[in-house]
């Protein structure tokens, strides 16, 4: 185990590339005693594992606690698994196949397409409001409010919008029950916000870098579209997404036992030099780009295209009006690092 992976120091979170090419140097799976998980690096794993139904978000449709090795959690944590277990991000087949073909009616192509002009609208006011004050913190006056307010005129605060699609959807006889449509509004309210505000301020930080692809993006925004993917890839939100193993899996000669937790590493993943070329060059132009940012297989993010309208219409409306926008102060990481972002981006007009 390379000692460098230590996600509690502030000069890990800071930058962990150089220890995730150590972990991509010395084999496929590593133990970390520390959090009892297996760290899975590789591009191809990572990829192949997110597909692979061996492996599941909970254990609980297949296993008791006690059949998995586990402790049952505390009774003291009861509403709050309530809560999140009656989510998408949490469940497994068959639950998750019902919710997530009825979430999914009211996140059609044509749904979020609708939203466009309206995400287009609210981005315009933000920046305009940030322009007018002469800047400060892009995370607080733009980069955080956009996507809460995105999701609160879905969900239908004040208009009605999203919530009664929800409870309107409904397939041959089968509807969400109270407690999902409650925990499918949270998990959008909390997925479909902190990814994409730590995407758009670890991105202009990322842009800031680079001043020559700053340069070049501010001298033709039709680079916009693949430079959001290039953004999402060289810096990724989410760095870590775990699995438990529900049957025992080799990776690379290493068998992993069911009752193990392997954490799939995004962040080295969309920095494998097996499956990206120059993986450490921030390229905005980059074409063939297979991030993994929004996951894969049955948990594929199903906000993924309205994140990608989010984050075109925010830089590009800062683009635009904000020219020559440059940061003021280095900015400090939050000591997390699943989600992995930056307390503030100070920035000057």
């Amino acid at each position: 185990m390379h000692v460098s992976f230590d996600p509690w120091s502030p000069a890990f979170v800071a930058d962990p590339y150089p220890a995730y090419a150590a972990l991509r140097a010395t084999g496929r799976a590593h133990y970390f005693e520390p959090t009892r998980q297996w760290l899975i690096p590789h591009y191809s794993d990572v990829s192949g594992l997110l597909r692979d139904r061996r492996l599941g978000r909970t254990y609980l449709h297949r296993f008791t606690h006690e059949e998995f090795g586990l402790p049952a959690p505390p009774d003291a944590h009861e509403p709050f698994h309530t809560l999140n277990g009656q989510g998408l991000l949490d469940l497994e087949a068959p639950d998750h196949t019902r919710i997530r073909r009825l979430v999914s009616k009211a996140f059609t192509p044509r749904t979020v397409e609708g939203l466009a002009p309206t995400v287009r609208r609210l981005a315009a006011e933000l920046v305009d409001a940030f322009v007018a004050e002469g800047g400060g913190d892009l995370l607080a006056a733009v980069a955080e409010p956009l996507p809460v307010a995105v999701i609160a005129e879905m969900l239908g605060v004040p208009e009605s919008d999203l919530i009664s699609a929800l409870i309107a959807a409904h397939d041959e006889g089968e509807r969400l029950s109270e407690q999902e449509m409650i925990s499918t509004c949270v998990l959008l309210l909390n997925a479909g916000h902190e990814a994409t505000v730590n995407t758009t301020v670890n991105g202009w930080r990322t842009l800031f870098a680079h001043p020559d692809q700053l340069a070049a993006l501010r001298a033709d925004h039709g680079l916009l579209p693949t430079a959001v993917e290039e953004l999402m890839r060289y810096d990724t939100p989410l760095q870590m997404f775990e699995r438990w193993v529900l049957d025992d899996i080799e990776i690379g000669g290493t068998v992993i036992p069911r009752g193990s937790e392997v954490a799939l590493l995004f962040g080295s993943a969309n920095r494998d030099p097996e499956r990206f070329a120059e993986p450490d060059a921030l390229d905005l132009s980059r074409q063939d780009n297979p991030h993994v940012t929004f996951g894969a297989g049955i948990h594929y993010c199903l906000g993924a295209p309205l994140a990608r309208i989010e984050l075109a219409a925010s830089f590009g409306e800062l683009l635009r009006k904000a020219p020559t926008m440059r940061v003021t102060a280095e900015p400090q990481w939050h000591p997390g690092y699943v989600i992995r972002g930056l307390k503030e981006l100070r920035v000057e007009l």
